[in-house]
């Protein structure tokens, strides 16, 4: 009987080990799970704060496209009450080569402007621009020549405002607007 009681202590003892083994470890993981639930919680207070900040910028987008639309609506209104002609210049960066855009709303016309040319160039935008007067029914007409001082020959800027003076001085519902682009 002695041997069962012996076999009996030890099992026990091996037991009581186990035990306090499965206690460090269930407190070791309620531990952690402390600091995890303090973590998701401030990993859920970081997210809510973003997406504050992502509804302000969401709102702040639909105010500025809420703007964007009535100036639409305003350029819509405006081109049905007049002619609107857009005129700039571009060159090419590497070669003497320049061409005029005539832009409205219906579409764009390019007018190439060569040293050895200019008369014909001359020719071409006046009947472009007489052709934009003629054909407004009756409405103004708004040329707008935006240019950069740093990029345009003076040749250039003369014969462009020579030919918007010669269509104004022919009708008194066209008006001018010269605008210098500014440099970035």
């Amino acid at each position: 009987m002695k041997g069962k009681k012996t076999a009996f202590l030890t099992a026990a003892a091996d037991l009581t080990s186990l035990l306090d083994v499965i206690f460090i470890l269930l407190f070791l993981v309620m531990s952690q799970n402390g600091g995890l639930a303090a973590k998701a919680e401030s990993d859920l207070a970081d997210l809510r704060a973003q997406l504050e900040g992502d509804r302000q910028t969401m709102q702040e987008a639909v105010d500025r496209a809420s703007a964007a639309q009535g100036l639409l609506d305003g350029y819509d209104i405006l081109n049905n009450q007049a002619v609107i002609v857009s005129i700039t210049v571009e060159n090419d960066a590497n070669t003497d080569d320049r061409h005029l855009i005539l832009s409205t709303r219906s579409g764009t016309e390019t007018i190439y402007l060569r040293w050895e040319a200019m008369e014909s160039a001359r020719r071409q935008l006046d009947l472009s621009l007489a052709r934009y007067a003629q054909g407004a029914g009756g409405l103004p007409v708004f040329f707008s020549f935006e240019y950069d001082p740093g990029k345009i020959y003076r040749r250039d800027y003369d014969l462009i405002t020579d030919a918007l003076e010669a269509v104004r001085s022919v009708r008194s519902d066209v008006y001018l607007k010269f605008t210098e682009k500014e440099v970035q």
